[in-house]
């Protein structure tokens, strides 16, 4: 059997396979030599490389994906029932407490993310670095932005008690807004992740399904930010019949598209769901594969 005479460092740990069988394994981690060949003839062909620990990568586009869905059901949460108060001419007195706690449990959600993406995608993982990028630190960079800015909605929530009333009013939306960045550049990395992951669990419609229900995420957030704003600003003027009935339009918009973003990130979740499934039990590898040939 040919042995790899050159210096060829393991595309995992580095180590030189000199003098290594070509379909024997790395001596260091265990990774096929084959693998490695593959992967420097070709570098398209580190997506077949095996993933060192799936499970952890599984785990990961999971807790992402319950992260950004606990942020939707919490902060939506006190909206929503501002709004129908609104609307139905009922009272409520709790909104500003459950502001408060949907940005905490928010924050605390993504920063827990945060962390899992930093650890479980370390420096062993060399095969999925590699094709992931520069989107790995885009997630990371995105979930601290996001992590932060939730935070100080929590924070500024609060002390509302002791802010002017023009500050306590526009408090929701800032706190939002100052989110919507950081949401977007993390969900993008997530995107990339899914991609990745589908391909390597061979489970590409649900991958494919899971990135365009990202990409409505970030654009119902934004309308339905646009659509709440308005119909605050109407709020709080004179207004002619057909201004009210504006207003009333445009609340009432904001709370349907408050439930279809609950929707679409469930349908999310689910989604990543399959993949991290798949990912779990992944396809053949490519020395796998050339061995039963």
């Amino acid at each position: 059997m040919p042995s790899v005479e050159k210096s060829l460092p393991c595309i995992r740990c580095r180590y030189s396979l000199r003098s290594v069988d070509a379909m024997g394994r790395c001596p260091e981690c265990g990774l096929a030599v084959v693998t490695t060949l593959a992967a420097c003839t070709d570098p398209r062909l580190r997506a077949v490389a095996a993933i060192r620990h799936p499970t952890r990568v599984a785990v990961l586009v999971l807790i992402v994906g319950a992260a950004e869905l606990t942020c939707v059901v919490t902060q939506l949460a006190a909206p929503m029932l501002s709004a129908t108060s609104m609307l139905t001419g009922m009272a409520e007195t709790f909104s500003h407490r459950l502001r408060f706690w949907g940005w905490a449990i928010s924050a605390l959600a993504i920063a827990l993310a945060a962390i899992a993406a930093s650890l479980f995608t370390g420096r062993s993982e060399v095969p999925l670095r590699a094709e992931w990028g520069r989107w790995r630190g885009t997630l990371i960079v995105g979930l601290w932005a996001w992590c932060l800015a939730a935070a100080g909605a929590a924070v500024a929530s609060f002390q509302a008690p002791f802010l002017p009333d023009i500050w306590r009013s526009a408090l929701p939306w800032i706190g939002v807004a100052t989110q919507l960045p950081g949401m977007a550049v993390a969900l993008t990395g997530y995107s990339v992740l899914l991609g990745i992951a589908g391909r390597r669990s061979q489970h590409f419609h649900e991958a494919e399904s899971a990135r365009r229900a990202l990409r409505a995420v970030n654009t119902l957030a934004a309308t339905a930010l646009v659509a709440s704003l308005a119909a605050f600003w109407l709020r709080n003027r004179d207004l002619a019949d057909w201004q009210t009935l504006v207003w009333g339009t445009l609340l009432a918009g904001s709370v349907a598209l408050s439930a279809l973003l609950l929707l679409v990130s469930a349908y999310l979740m689910s989604h990543a769901w399959l993949v991290a499934r798949g990912l779990m039990k992944p396809p053949p590898r490519l020395d796998e594969v050339l061995t039963e040939g």
